[in-house]
């Protein structure tokens, strides 16, 4: 698995994020290109991890519209509930 503790994507993780997303936008499902925005589904400020099981790809409508929402009601950090 491609992970990291940096909030930025390397071109691979970006590459295999695009290929996990199906080329569509996990929200709306309409069809992603090159300029897809890279969402945490849990907020980096929360998780602190960059991977492709803790992000998704989104268009930039559904992220900007998202912001740093969660659907999430609670989330569990290191057994710590956020």
């Amino acid at each position: 698995m491609i992970s990291t503790n940096k909030r930025s994507l390397s071109k691979s993780l970006r590459n295999a994020l695009f290929i996990a997303s199906n080329g569509v936008c996990q929200n709306c499902g309409k069809p992603i290109d090159e300029t897809f925005h890279a969402d945490h589904i849990v907020p980096y400020v929360i998780s602190k991890q960059t991977n492709v099981h803790r992000m998704q790809g989104l268009c930039p409508v559904c992220n900007l519209r998202k912001g740093s929402k969660t659907n999430h009601v609670s989330v569990k950090v290191n057994g710590v509930e956020k």
